[in-house]
């Protein structure tokens, strides 16, 4: 249930510290390698707000560590100044200022702001206390139970290849990453390795296991074709003693350990592989005279029903039947202080939030005919737990501006979703979901023009900037998937993960933003994804402000719509694509396996 306590905070004490993740020298060189060179190439663009950024943190970093009030008010100050448009009120100081004290809540909540730990409560109350303090919006709270796998020390995987032993090293851009619900092993003596022919997705696959039967043995598979639970409910179906799933090197961004989920249901140890690590286990297996086999060591504690929160700030102004939602997700994964994925979002977000709530309370600023709340998710690097409790809450809700209602658009409350998933990522790109690419096995047709539309209104801020753009896939992996699959129109922004800038793409954005500007054709777009190293340094403040900027664009475009709800869902476009679609029956939305679906395949 929601609750109207502002001053309320989360219990840090209670909250076990996660297990930091490990990186060898060999990849701090790697990355910090990327990270030199690509602030070589866009140093002409981003050295005023990377100035800036510095400036304003070395006056937090000279604040104690628990002055919230202090620390806030290098971001109030600057956009107080600003009483003309949201957009133009949007500076990187005010941003880097919060992804400061994020960064300090992580360095002092062992390097992680995951769900479960003191970091993590520690942004709830940060993000709660300053909403208080330099707004008026209404801030709710929400809670839900989820319950986890916690690492508690770095796993350890062992060879045996004719009798030698190799120990490999852990980590998302190392030799092996375990899987999201793996279980805990600790396996005495080494295991065999068999290998799973094809791509392991169905019967026939596992029954023809080689050199080996699937039971009692480690199986090997390769990615692709059906979804990682699905090779591992099959692996559980043959009695499989644990799953090493490798990935394919079918592309730059595939060579790394497979990231995925097991699934809640895992009964197992499930690891994901470097495609070169595979490929030795895999070569080592066919032959049985190398008695090819592994131990796994992965400590690891069951956490029942970790307590999480979802943050709600809105507007008191605004009819509430007719909602803006402005989603953002508030936690890291364990392995590091997530200060791109997503303290960019959180701290955009709040930015956001303050500035508009600061303008509505001027005399020269418009008001909305529309309320606007903004959201900060929990639990989302677990699934999209957090935003798929509140849509779920809501579609049940019978409280007046708290409902979801994908059939009868006249009870609709929230018209749209607009979500900001990672705006800073060093190696960026300026992402725009793309509308036309929505699953449409599982988005409503009502929800799917107005998405368009939002997706060209980005464009066209970016167009109009003389700047470049990217459309992404609308793949339903963070937070606006339970809200389209709900019937509400989304959209969004996104700067790029793991995945890779291409020559094309990187030629491209050195055509607007100058030679040399575009970034690093063949490198990740986030070389610190989901690592210790996304941190403060591991974010571009040039790109960072363009993304917000153009957030703050689409908000007041959509605020001062004289009829928004008719603009996202224009009726004849919704009828054609029913008529398209006659009689399709929808599948059921799962937001942890949407949440994965990315690396699925």
């Amino acid at each position: 249930m929601l609750t109207t306590n502002k001053t309320s905070h989360y219990d840090t004490n209670a909250a076990a510290t996660s297990t930091a993740a490990y990186i060898s020298l060999k990849t701090v060189y790697f990355v910090l390698s990327l990270i030199v060179l690509f602030t070589i190439t866009t140093i002409g663009l981003a050295a005023a707000a990377l100035a800036v950024g510095i400036k304003n943190m070395s006056k937090i970093n000279d604040l104690g560590p628990s002055s919230i009030s202090s620390s806030t008010t290098v971001a109030t100050s600057v956009a107080s100044t600003v009483a003309t448009s949201l957009q133009n009120s949007i500076t990187a100081e005010q941003m880097l200022g919060h992804l400061a004290q994020l960064q300090r809540i992580a360095d002092s909540s062992g390097g992680t702001r995951a769900i479960g730990t003191a970091g993590f409560n520690l942004t709830l109350n940060y993000i709660t206390d300053y909403l208080s303090q330099f707004s008026n919006l209404e801030v709710k709270q929400e809670f839900f139970n989820v319950s986890t796998w916690r690492l508690l020390r770095v796993p350890v995987f062992l060879s045996y290849i004719n009798g030698v032993e190799v120990n490999y090293t852990w980590g998302p851009a190392q030799d092996f990453y375990h899987m999201t619900y793996s279980r805990p092993a600790d396996f005495s003596t080494p295991v065999r390795l068999t290998i799973i022919p094809r791509l392991g997705c169905d019967d026939s696959d596992w029954s023809a296991a080689l050199p080996y039967a699937a039971a009692g043995s480690i199986a090997l598979v390769i990615r692709g074709e059906c979804t990682f639970v699905e090779k591992v409910n099959l692996a559980a179906k043959y009695n499989a003693a644990g799953i090493l799933i490798y990935n394919d090197g079918t592309a730059p961004d595939r060579f790394t350990p497979v990231i995925a989920t097991a699934g809640p249901n895992a009964t197992f140890p499930a690891l994901g592989l470097s495609y070169q690590l595979g490929t030795i286990l895999v070569q080592a297996a066919q032959n049985t005279s190398t008695n090819a086999s592994v131990r796994i060591t992965i400590v690891a504690q069951y956490v029942p029903n970790t307590v999480v929160g979802n943050i709600c700030a809105h507007t008191v102004t605004g009819d509430a039947t007719q909602t803006i939602v402005i989603g953002s997700h508030s936690d890291s994964v364990p392995e590091g202080p997530g200060i791109n994925d997503n303290g960019s979002g959180s701290a955009a977000n709040l930015v956001l939030a303050a500035n508009l709530a600061r303008l509505l309370q001027t005399s020269t600023y418009p008001v909305y005919p529309y309320r606007v709340k903004f959201c900060w998710w929990g639990a989302e690097e677990v699934g999209l737990l957090g935003s798929a409790y509140h849509a779920d809450v809501a579609k049940s809700s019978t409280v007046l501006g708290e409902r979801i209602e994908a059939v009868r658009l006249e009870r609709q409350n929230y018209l749209v979703n607009l979500n900001y998933d990672m705006l800073g990522s060093p190696n960026y790109i300026f992402g725009i979901y793309d509308g036309t690419t929505a699953n449409r096995n599982t988005t409503p047709a009502n929800a799917i023009p107005g998405s368009i539309r939002l997706s060209e209104l980005y464009r066209d801020w970016f167009i109009n900037q003389s700047l470049p753009w990217t459309y992404t896939e609308f793949s339903g992996r963070s937070d606006y998937g339970p809200f389209l699959a709900a019937g509400v129109v989304a959209s969004g922004l996104f700067s790029g993960g793991d995945d890779t800038k291409t020559k094309e793409e990187r030629d491209y954005y050195d055509r607007l933003l100058g030679q040399g500007q575009g970034g690093i054709a063949s490198a990740i777009h986030d070389p610190c994804y989901h690592q210790t190293c996304d941190s403060m340094a591991n974010i571009n403040p040039f790109a960072y402000e363009k993304m917000v900027k153009a957030a703050a664009y689409v908000l007041e475009y959509l605020g001062r719509l004289p009829d928004l709800k008719t603009w996202l869902y224009p009726a004849p476009q919704i009828k054609e694509l029913e008529k398209a679609l006659p009689n399709k029956l929808l599948q059921k939305y799962d937001s942890v396996a949407e949440f994965y679906k990315g690396t699925n395949f």
